[in-house]
């Protein structure tokens, strides 16, 4: 997933950097979905990262190596565990490459009780890794320590759960003086917060830190965050921002300065397991500096995008993600869906997302916050459209017909996927115009309970010479259908295209006549003519008319 950028970026005052995408670090050799905290040697001739397979019931710390102008094949670092006897993650080389530190709970000589991760470190000689040794109870302690940075001259940055700390985890250094650690101490605030921070990459020149925080003004569930020293104090944190920082957890930095790109991990969360993946993107820290000193800004992020296979139409299909003001991980709070056809950045999600956002206003408060599933077209032809029998028509659209895959596609995997990933609940609602309204009727006719909402704007009824029209809807008989409403919008739109060009307007009017023809109770339409718009401009004011008569004014007693 990626956050979506709407293609016009607008800017506020705080920092982006980074404007190429994220690519996944060896996707199918190294980075296979089960993978986290990589480190790559200074000469960019060694990578290792923690293998996990998607759960923490397992953690290696696995190895590749650079040879014949290719990373070969991984396997388990020869100082790592095996056989799964214990826990090793966090590989990270010194500057000068020699040294590798990585935390473990193996058995710590002298202290069986101890359980949690310490902080190891192993040497790397031209045979091959010695040792690993303990790096003793002076930083290490009964509580966990975990992904021990180091600057050259031996300072070690690490992560710590302390009680006595300012949040629930915390950022601690260790200096090193005449070749031993001191008490570690920590770093404080401003890096430091009540919330989670981790995953400290601390300079070779000890002069910036990267790390993770779970800060509640961030993107996601944790961001990745860059903070100068000045004067021996850490400065204002910045967020690193998109397109390196998205709703889903970044972790484990790591800045490669040789070769000036930034490496994290990126962690989604799904049903059963972990996604984890290892990423990397072009990074100049200095950047940032120059920011904090001057102007900073960062794109103004208006959702997500994903992407995922559909069996049912055995294409991937890119969605448009709007989650509404208020949205956090771990929440108990449930919105209700709007599904939007023609839900591309350049069709119809950035202009209806602004129609939701402004009626969520605390002081218009009309329509309830809501989480906008925008579906991008592949081919609105093929998707929106059932079988014609106009063979003139066949002849000028060939690629059509193929209404029935999308609304199985719309039903079986894309409802269920929004469902599984975001916290859903309280109605769904339908929006479609032209041949999405024609769909949407489709939907309306064959399959009403799907949505309990329908915006159907400017339906090309057309289509089969208006056969849709001549249908029996299923509603006519349905005995429990929930409680649905229909808004029908059309403009002034004159001639319809096709063999047989009919008049959109009365097309529609049919449509409305024939619904409250069935009588049902649990059916409400409502039609909504618009003669200074034509089928081009309809779409918006259609949309903002439609949520009025949907969400009708709050009374209060």
């Amino acid at each position: 997933m990626k956050l979506f950028l709407a293609s016009f970026l607008l800017y506020s005052f705080v920092f982006c950097q980074a404007q190429e995408l994220p690519v996944k670090f060896q996707p199918g050799i190294i980075s296979n979905g089960g993978e986290f905290g990589l480190t790559i040697s200074p000469d960019s001739k060694r990578a290792l990262w923690v293998r996990s397979g998607g759960k923490r019931d397992t953690l290696v710390i696995m190895e590749s190596v650079f040879r014949d102008g290719q990373w070969q094949k991984p396997a388990i670092a020869g100082f790592s565990a095996g056989q799964g006897q214990w826990k090793d993650i966090d590989p990270m080389f010194s500057p000068d490459g020699s040294t590798l530190f990585f935390q473990s709970n193996r058995p710590v000589p002298g202290l069986p009780q101890r359980t949690g991760f310490d902080i190891w470190a192993v040497k790397r000689k031209a045979s091959g890794w010695c040792v690993p040794y303990h790096l003793g109870n002076t930083v290490n302690t009964d509580s966990s320590e975990s992904y021990a940075s180091v600057a050259a001259n031996g300072n070690m940055y690490f992560m710590k759960n302390d009680e006595q700390g300012i949040g629930s985890s915390d950022i601690y250094v260790a200096e090193y003086v005449n070749g031993s650690y001191q008490q570690p101490r920590n770093i404080g605030s401003p890096v430091n917060t009540g919330e989670r921070e981790s995953n400290p990459f601390i300079s070779p020149d000890e002069d910036y830190l990267i790390y993770f925080s779970s800060d509640s003004s961030g993107f996601g569930e944790v961001d990745l965050y860059i903070s100068f020293r000045e004067g021996g104090n850490w400065g204002k944190p910045i967020n690193i921002g998109a397109p390196v920082n998205t709703r889903d957890a970044e972790f484990c930095p790591f800045y490669h300065s040789g070769e000036k790109r930034l490496y994290f991990s990126r962690q989604v969360k799904t049903e059963g397991r972990l996604m984890e993946d290892l990423y990397s993107v072009p990074f100049d820290p200095m950047d940032y500096r120059k920011a904090d000193r001057q102007v900073q800004r960062k794109p103004f992020v208006l959702g997500y995008t994903e992407e995922f296979y559909s069996k049912e139409l055995k294409e991937n299909r890119v969605l448009n993600i709007y989650l509404p003001d208020g949205y956090r991980e771990g929440d108990t709070v449930r919105y209700p869906v709007i599904f939007l056809l023609d839900g591309a950045a350049d069709e119809d999600f950035i202009h209806i997302v602004g129609l939701l956002q402004y009626n969520n206003f605390p002081w218009i408060d009309r329509v309830p916050k809501s989480i906008v599933v925008g579906i991008a077209n592949v081919n609105r032809r093929r998707d929106f459209t059932f079988p014609t029998t106009v063979a003139e028509d066949k002849k000028l659209w060939p690629a059509t017909g193929g209404s029935a895959a999308f609304i199985r596609f719309m039903k079986k995997e894309l409802q269920p996927y929004v469902e599984s990933r975001y916290r859903t609940g309280g109605g769904r609602t339908l929006i479609g115009q032209s041949l999405g309204g024609l769909l949407a009727t489709q939907i309306l006719f064959e399959k009403p309970a799907m949505f309990d909402r329908y915006i159907i704007v400017s339906p090309s009824l057309w289509w089969d010479n208006g056969s849709m029209l001549q249908r029996i809807p299923a509603v006519a008989g349905a005995r429990d259908l929930p409680f649905t409403q229909v808004y029908i919008g059309v403009g002034k739109e004159g001639l319809t295209p096709g063999k047989n060009p009919r008049v959109m307007e009365d097309d529609a009017k049919l449509l409305v006549g024939k619904l409250n023809a069935i009588g049902h109770p649990s059916l409400k339409i409502f039609f909504d003519y618009l003669p200074a718009e034509d089928h081009a401009t309809v779409t918006h004011p259609a949309v903002f008319n439609a949520f009025r008569l949907l969400y009708p004014v709050k009374v209060t007693q």
